[in-house]
């Protein structure tokens, strides 16, 4: 299966912002079963430095400085993927959680 996804986070400042400094969590990540087939970041007012690491967990993070006067600061991506099929988990292997219809607490 394929999926296509866009975010778009948008902040809007009351007053002029001299400086920003972000780091973003939104690349997905790459595993056994999810390719990650398309990705574009963008970021406007035009970022003066930008870099990318991995964080402890593996996860990509984005970091960006834009070092001049903005009153909004839009962040967009776009990831295409492709999940293979993979087998549902077994549910034995967990324990049931009781249900409220099943437990012996009164409701009020």
């Amino acid at each position: 299966m394929k999926l296509a996804a866009t975010h778009v986070t948008r902040y809007w400042y009351s007053e002029p912002v001299t400086m920003c400094h972000t780091q973003t969590h939104l690349k997905p990540r790459t595993s056994p079963t999810q390719a990650v087939l398309e990705y574009d970041f963008q970021v406007g007012p035009q970022p003066g430095s930008i870099s990318s690491e991995t964080d402890y967990f593996g996860n990509e993070v984005t970091l960006f400085s834009v070092a001049e006067p903005h009153r909004e600061l839009i962040i967009t991506s776009y990831c295409a993927a492709e999940l293979a099929s993979s087998q549902p988990p077994d549910l034995n292997q967990s324990p049931l959680l009781p249900s409220f219809a099943t437990t012996n607490v009164p409701l009020r």
